[in-house]
């Protein structure tokens, strides 16, 4: 296998690594869009419907466990394919 083939398959692994970095990264800087949204919001955003429905906590715990999942996703891509 070339590089060029190397690169082919493996290439789509980036974005979903850092979109998961970044995730990760704005739970711990306490991004207030990603752990603490308004309520107002819940009819139209995610984190917000968590909020209200699962508590204060809720929105920063999921984002956690997605910026998780995409980084394991990521590197799972990275190391099989």
């Amino acid at each position: 296998m070339n590089l060029t083939e190397i690169l082919h398959h493996k290439w789509p692994c980036l974005p979903i690594l850092v979109i998961g970095a970044l995730t990760l990264y704005g739970v711990k800087k306490r991004w207030r869009w990603l752990v603490d949204p308004p309520e107002s919001w819940s009819p139209f955003y995610s984190q917000s419907f968590v909020k209200e429905n699962f508590g204060p906590q809720a929105p920063a715990a999921l984002a956690r466990v997605v910026g998780i999942g995409f980084v394991a996703l990521g590197l799972i891509w990275l190391i099989f394919a």
